[in-house]
């Protein structure tokens, strides 16, 4: 299946290395929506594009020690600005 035809029409696709297989595509339970903002509390940088790219440079800010170790990603990021990136295809 032609990985283009999950994607959110009008979003950048950018794709995430942290993802994987569902075991059954078909059973999906919820919806989770969260507010990130890298470093906390401060807005418009590309800091949050690069987590979830692996990209982000850990010495940036003192904030990023908590999260240096994880491997996070998500299939949309909707910016403050309306702008809408897509990471994993759904």
């Amino acid at each position: 299946m032609e990985e283009t035809k999950f994607l959110l029409n009008n979003a950048v696709y950018i794709p995430s290395p942290n993802c994987d297989n569902r075991s059954d595509e078909k059973d999906i339970s919820l919806v989770v929506i969260h507010g990130i903002s890298l470093p906390p509390g401060k807005f418009g940088s590309n800091a949050v594009e690069e987590f979830f790219c692996n990209k982000l440079n850990f010495n940036e800010d003192i904030s990023y020690v908590e999260i240096a170790n994880l491997k996070v990603s998500a299939h949309l990021y909707i910016k403050r600005n309306g702008d809408t990136i897509q990471f994993v295809p759904f």
